[in-house]
């Protein structure tokens, strides 16, 4: 996930595209990135979402009893392997940066060949989508790449949900949370998903650049609203993975940004996050609730309750298909909201909670699948100069005495962390 103040280096800016933007340069979102405070969207505020409950276990097609597991369809989630994850994340170079060293650039090269070739093991036709950057000082002949598979859909072919994960890092840690375990959990998704019936077109997308100002996704989301403008394709939602594998079980282990609502807050970081706008929740909710019914192990705290994107949520490859008009989620374990390693030389493969990984994995395959074939409430339309805004889905009511933790009955957190004890909050990247 980058912590850099603006998009050094991009090929174009983004701001000429979208000229609503303008409006929203006026409301001073300072973020992380400059750009992306462009991208809020104001919408009528909102204090919480009823918790929805997973439901029941599936059985593994394999262990359904009095059934031969020869008879069994296989689903996505239950094909999803762990040792498979782990290896490619110890496969991936522990440096490869592109704002580093002669051997992290190097190293950034070697893992754009190893996707290739894992890609190309799976029986994928990859594309090299090229990034002119220049950075660190060095002239670049050749151009950086992001790598991008494709499933084809069925009946709704036309309509396509990206998937994206950054597989470069920081030059001051091996990134192996930041982001070895998004890229490993979306090469695994390529694997599960390339057999799966599913009525939408997925885009499985590689970036490269994200930890120098999400160069990668902003230029390939550049050309892409091209196509997008001229009917060419039909982007109706994207998905990023950024960080899925930093969890733990202690109380008082997750703190938060400061957001525009007042909403109970969870402290245990023991769950993956969803993040997303309200007004984008006819595409998000069944990501979630596909999640939860292909992995109920895998605690997914609902995090599309926000009215407008506060700079911490546009910290990764997901910001720049917000500023298309795309719905947009972050798939996130939060960070440096949780994890004492982010950006650290400590981002090490030991550091990861094997098990929720491979938990939140599963669940994403089946979301995935979920999304795909889902009646989405409203399709994306592109905005134009002088087109109003659309009002947002109806937000379902409070349940009065809700017994859950994560409810809003419960009293806000107040002081430093949102919960924390003082002397405990995050430095927000800057």
């Amino acid at each position: 996930m980058s912590r850099l103040t603006q998009c050094a280096g991009t090929a174009a800016p983004l701001c000429p595209l979208f000229p609503r933007t303008r409006v929203l340069l006026a409301m001073g979102l300072a973020g992380s990135l400059a750009w992306p405070a462009l991208l809020a969207r104001a919408q009528p505020a909102v204090t919480e979402q009823p918790v929805v409950p997973a439901p029941p276990a599936k059985a593994h097609p394999d262990k359904q009893p009095g059934k031969d597991p020869v008879e069994c369809e296989a689903t996505p989630e239950s094909l999803v392997s762990k040792d498979r994850l782990m290896t490619f994340l110890a496969a991936l170079p522990t440096k490869r940066a592109a704002w580093g060293s002669d051997e992290h650039q190097a190293g950034l090269r070697e893992t754009e060949k190893l996707l290739v070739a894992e890609l190309e093991k799976l029986g994928y036709k990859p594309v090299l989508h090229d990034v002119d950057w220049i950075g660190g000082g060095r002239d670049r002949k050749e151009p950086w790449h992001n790598v991008i598979v494709e499933l084809p859909g069925g009946e709704l072919a036309s309509e396509i949900i990206v998937v994206g994960a950054h597989f470069d890092a920081v030059a001051d840690g091996p990134g192996a949370d930041d982001n070895g375990t998004g890229a490993s959990g979306l090469l695994e998704l390529a694997r599960v998903l390339k057999d799966a019936p599913m009525k939408r077109t997925v885009r499985l997308c590689f970036f490269n650049l994200e930890e120098v100002g999400l160069v990668g996704s902003s230029r390939y989301a550049l050309e892409l609203s091209e196509d997008v403008r001229a009917g060419k394709q039909n982007i109706v939602g994207m998905v990023a993975l950024d960080m899925l594998g930093y969890y733990s079980g202690e109380p008082d282990t997750q703190v938060w940004p400061k957001l525009p609502i007042r909403v109970k807050l969870p402290t245990t970081a023991d769950f993956i996050a969803v993040g997303g706008l309200i007004a984008n929740q006819h595409f998000s909710r069944p990501l979630i609730e596909g999640m939860r019914a292909a992995a109920p192990d895998c605690k997914v705290f609902a995090g599309d309750i926000l009215p407008l994107a506060v700079p911490d949520f546009l910290r990764s490859d997901h910001a720049p298909f917000l500023a298309m008009g795309v719905p947009a989620v972050l798939v996130s374990d939060t960070a440096n909201f949780r994890s004492p390693h982010y950006h650290r030389a400590s981002d090490t493969i030991e550091t990861i909670d094997q098990e929720r990984f491979f938990q939140t994995v599963r669940g994403l395959a089946g979301g995935i699948v979920a999304v795909a074939n889902a009646e989405l409430a409203r399709q994306f339309q592109p905005l134009s100069p002088g087109q109003p805004i659309p009002e947002p889905l109806p937000v379902p009511p409070i349940l009065p005495d809700n017994p859950d933790p994560q409810s809003p009955t419960a009293p806000v957190p107040t002081g430093p962390g949102l919960g924390k004890p003082p002397g405990q909050t995050p430095e927000t990247p800057r």
